[in-house]
């Protein structure tokens, strides 16, 4: 099983942490714990999400 980066999540994958993501595209959502992740707001397709970081 491939190991998992755990800032990176992937269209409909379930959020595990309530925080601002962006996606591929550069657009950024407040996502609450057990949403699930979108396609891109942009192309409309699968997309990773990264957890923004706070830096």
């Amino acid at each position: 099983m491939p190991q998992r980066n755990e800032l990176n999540f992937f269209t409909g994958d379930r959020v595990i942490e309530t925080a601002e993501y962006v996606c591929d595209a550069g657009v950024m959502k407040q996502f609450k714990n057990n949403d699930s992740f979108p396609v891109c707001p942009v192309k409309g397709g699968q997309t990773t999400w990264r957890r923004k970081s706070n830096s």
